[in-house]
């Protein structure tokens, strides 16, 4: 055997038979000279040389084997095994069934096998295959939770409920395994119609595993078919696709599997000579992006080949731009400016590490570098709207006013319809931080024009004009965005102050009204309208009773300076200037030294007009 066949003969046995957690394999039986083992070959012509390389010399090993008459060697069953792995995780399924399966017939006492056979059948959508072979590992290893919660699944997509519960409440009794288990047996719950003790399980889960959140529509639904609707759209709309979590050995080892091979891939695209920057990174992402520690993978990878002396520095630099992706992706930004630093210094045509460089630069308050890395990918491509519009912020931040409009205004011109609505309002924000109200304003109102519903622009557009005192377009502008946002308090206190400032008391105590139906408690549209009506100046708007009840519920929830102030005002309202005395005075020795000179005043006139038995009927500071 080849001194390359054994390494991978030995990678089989390390990866198969010392993976925490699982059984090592057990001593193999003779297999008759009749019994034909196959080595399975698919078309590999898709996949990368090095894993292509890793399954071809595998293919070999085993098959000089066989020739030899080595039928009943750990070298032949590992191989299958190991063989079966790789082709599983490159989706390579029937090859990889018929690994398993030889695998199987060498060491049937081994519930590996079984196992692995049975992942493959179900991702086939063979069930019936896959319960067999699920069972068949349950004999071998009855003590493995994760067979049980897998057959469990199976039996559950067949609809037997009664059979899935057996297997479920036998891995509830492992520890680590019990939430996915409640999760199973909940779900029989609701295949036999018991949504009630559907709940109980399902609740029992999140307890347990509150990131979860997958668990969260299926109890939503029973919660719905029990009439508890409030509960039922709470849950709804907090669920995702994190599903519960359980330990399971066996498929860690074939998740690794696949990501030791997706590895070895970033190293061939890396030193491929037609490489595609976009084609790289889109395949870093999809195998690694979601991974914890996959950068740290990546690094090892980066040290092993700098130790061989085998790769060229543009090679070394786009796997240290992979890194510098990963770690970015995370928002570790310190570590993944070194790593796209290296990056482009080992490959200077690496354009879009210059660009995600200046943008870990400019999160880290690095402008003027930011501008810079900017530039060279510019140099590399003039017209790119998009790092025009990147410098552009760049420059707005280092005080380069005049050139980050040059930029802007160019982007503007390159820029798709749907672009140029978020460059519209980035120069209009460039324009309010230079203090120009109108000019900030035109911007957003022709953002606005590209598409009305864009909520940056309403929410900046509506601010300006509040500046500018046009408190009926400012108000207009907050309903538009309350008609997008329905739930966003900021406009709705934007729009209620806009009616105020510009005198539509009655119109405003409407629009807070309905503000705290959509939104019930809702603290700072209670406290709003509490002194709106409290101290409007329009007496017909003024409504003490009202007041005073928001006003005693808020103080429960937050006693706050604001909340003594607003409730003193509304003790006033109703004629309780005793208590409105008292309040306020407990308000002005509550005062700290943060509490501004001109605020102070203030108080000390409102509580003079308590004394005098006068409320305080001026337009309320919301």
């Amino acid at each position: 055997m080849s001194a390359t066949a054994r390494r991978f003969t030995f990678s089989a046995l390390l990866i198969c038979s010392t993976a925490p957690g699982t059984t090592p394999a057990l001593a193999t039986r003779t297999v008759p000279a009749s019994t034909e083992l196959v080595v399975p070959r698919p078309d590999l012509g898709a996949m990368q040389k090095t894993p292509r390389a890793r399954i071809e010399t595998l293919q070999e090993s085993i098959e000089k084997a066989l020739a030899a008459g080595r039928h009943d060697t750990r070298e032949v069953l590992e191989g299958f095994g190991f063989l079966g792995l790789l082709y599983h995780s490159a989706q390579m399924l029937d090859a990889a069934e018929i690994c398993y399966l030889n695998a199987r017939s060498l060491a049937p006492e081994d519930g590996r096998w079984s196992y692995y056979l049975a992942l493959v059948r179900h991702s086939k959508g063979d069930l019936a295959g896959a319960v067999q072979s699920y069972e068949d590992s349950i004999r071998r290893e009855p003590d493995r939770a994760a067979t049980r919660l897998r057959l469990g699944e199976v039996l559950l997509e067949l609809g037997r409920g009664e059979e899935a519960r057996a297997h479920f409440e036998a891995a509830e009794q492992t520890g680590p395994s019990a939430a996915a288990a409640l999760f199973g047996l909940g779900r029989v719950a609701v295949l036999e119609g018991d949504q009630q003790r559907a709940v109980e399980l399902f609740e029992g889960v999140l307890a347990e595993q509150p990131d979860a959140d997958a668990v969260r529509y299926p109890l939503g639904q029973a919660l719905r078919e029990l009439g508890r609707t409030e509960e039922a759209e709470g849950h709804l709309a907090l669920r995702g696709d994190r599903k519960v979590a359980f330990p399971d050995p066996l498929a860690d080892v074939l998740v690794l599997t696949g990501k030791s091979s997706a590895l070895q891939v970033i190293g061939d695209l890396a030193a491929a000579d037609d490489f595609s920057e976009e084609s790289f990174r889109g395949f870093v992402l999809s195998q690694f992006g979601e991974v914890v520690g996959a950068a740290a993978q990546v690094e090892k990878m980066l040290a092993s080949l700098e130790e061989s002396g085998s790769a060229t520095p543009v090679q070394l630099g786009r796997v240290h731009y992979a890194a510098g992706i990963l770690l970015a992706g995370q928002g570790e930004d310190d570590p993944a400016i070194v790593h796209f630093e290296s990056a482009v210094e080992g490959d200077g045509e690496l354009r879009d590490a210059q660009v995600k460089l200046g943008n870990a630069l400019a999160r880290g308050s690095r402008f003027s570098e930011a501008a810079t890395r900017y530039d060279r990918a510019l140099e590399m491509r003039p017209d790119d709207p998009d790092v025009l519009a990147k410098r552009a912020a760049a420059r707005v931040a280092d005080g380069r006013l005049e050139e980050a409009t040059a930029d802007f205004e160019r982007a503007l011109e390159l820029a798709t319809p749907e672009r140029r609505t978020a460059v519209h309002r980035q120069l209009g924000d460039l324009h309010y931080g230079a203090g120009d109200l109108d000019r900030s304003a035109r911007q957003y109102l022709e953002a606005l024009r590209i598409d009305e519903g864009y909520v940056p622009a309403l929410e900046r557009l509506a601010a300006v004009l509040g500046q500018l005192r046009q408190y009926d377009a400012a108000a207009h502008t907050y309903g538009r965005w309350i008609a997008r946002e329905p739930d966003n308090v900021e406009a709705r206190v934007g729009e209620a102050t806009a009616l105020i400032l510009g005198g539509r008391f009655a119109a405003a105590t409407e629009r807070l009204e309905a503000g705290l139906a959509a939104m019930p408690g809702q603290l700072d549209l209670e406290d709003i309208l509490a002194r709106h009506l409290a101290a409007s100046p329009d007496p017909s708007v003024r409504d003490g009773g009202r007041a005073l009840e928001l006003a005693e519920e808020l103080y429960r929830k937050i006693p706050t300076l604001q909340s003594l102030e607003t409730l003193a005002m509304a003790h006033a309202q109703v004629g309780a200037f005793d208590q409105a005395v008292a309040w306020q005075t407990r308000l002005l020795e509550g005062a700290d030294d943060d509490v501004p000179a001109a605020q102070l005043d203030l108080w000390r006139r409102n509580l003079e007009r308590y004394r005098a038995g006068t409320p305080c009927c001026a337009a309320p500071n919301p």
